[in-house]
């Protein structure tokens, strides 16, 4: 290679870098959605309006009174409880006449409150 082809060579380099460098600060500025670099779950955290309507329940479980039904006697009085979910549901059959301690859910759709946990 002689001299005048280096000197090609590196000005069209030259030219490159500085033509790529204009286009990259063209791009418009990508805001970051999540500047405090928090974590973000699926999971949604209940409002305060939901958190006011899940109560601790403690009680003597009685067993069901249908297939989707449980009482709890409370120092309170006897009360009823909805149970949707199988796994909780097979559960409670387990513990049936037991103590237990669970987590349910009042909404202003159902007149009962729903179990969604055991404690």
């Amino acid at each position: 290679m002689n001299v005048k082809s280096i000197i090609i060579f590196i000005l069209g380099f030259i030219v490159g870098l500085v033509g790529y460098l204009i286009i990259d600060n063209m791009k418009p500025d990508v805001v970051n959605p999540n500047p405090d670099n928090q974590i973000i779950s699926n999971e949604q955290t209940p409002t305060n309006e939901e958190k006011e309507n899940i109560k601790i329940i403690e009680g003597e479980l009685t067993g069901f009174a249908d297939n989707h039904t449980v009482e709890i006697i409370t120092e309170e009085g006897p009360i009823s409880c909805h149970v949707y979910d199988e796994n909780v549901s097979s559960k409670l059959e387990e513990v049936t006449g037991k103590n237990i301690k669970v987590e349910v859910k009042y909404n202003d759709e159902i007149s009962l409150g729903v179990i969604t946990k055991i404690l």
